[in-house]
């Protein structure tokens, strides 16, 4: 369209319908009622209003990292276990990590490993240990 032109001489493409995905499903309703706690009294907590918070249990709107972190410190869990774990199911493995030492849960990985018949080589250290790694060694020798 040339300035001064009529809208009409614009040629537009044909609009497209966009297509929405259903959210992921949480279990943000489920720790919430597990903590025994109000749309209300959540909200109030971390920052948003009772009827965001029933809009993200609904999968109307998404939830958002800040949240996730939020809630997480009102629930006792991690942000990850909100997306992944009901807290109404018994799930002993989660349980358990969940009371291990960072040392106990570097062990109990090796156990794993030892149940998969994996070599602890092929499964990447965790950060703390990486770090000590590059710390010790001198360079252009980790990961040997």
């Amino acid at each position: 369209m040339a300035l001064g032109g009529d809208i009409s001489d614009c040629l537009c493409m044909p609009r497209t319908k966009i297509v929405k995905h259903p959210l992921q499903r949480t279990f943000l309703r489920a720790w919430r009622e597990h903590c025994d706690l109000s749309q209300e009294e959540l909200g109030a907590r971390v920052g948003m209003s009772h009827s965001e918070i029933g809009r993200i249990e609904r999968g109307e709107i998404p939830y958002n990292q800040r949240l996730l972190e939020d809630a997480a410190g009102v629930f006792g869990c991690t942000p990850a276990e909100i997306l992944v774990r009901d807290p109404k199911r018994s799930e002993p493995i989660w349980d358990l990590w969940g009371k291990l030492t960072p040392t106990q849960r570097d062990q109990a990985l090796a156990l794993i490993d030892v149940v998969r018949g994996a070599r602890p080589e092929e499964r990447p250290a965790p950060p703390a240990r990486r770090r000590a790694a590059e710390e010790t060694q001198p360079a252009g020798i980790i990961g040997r």
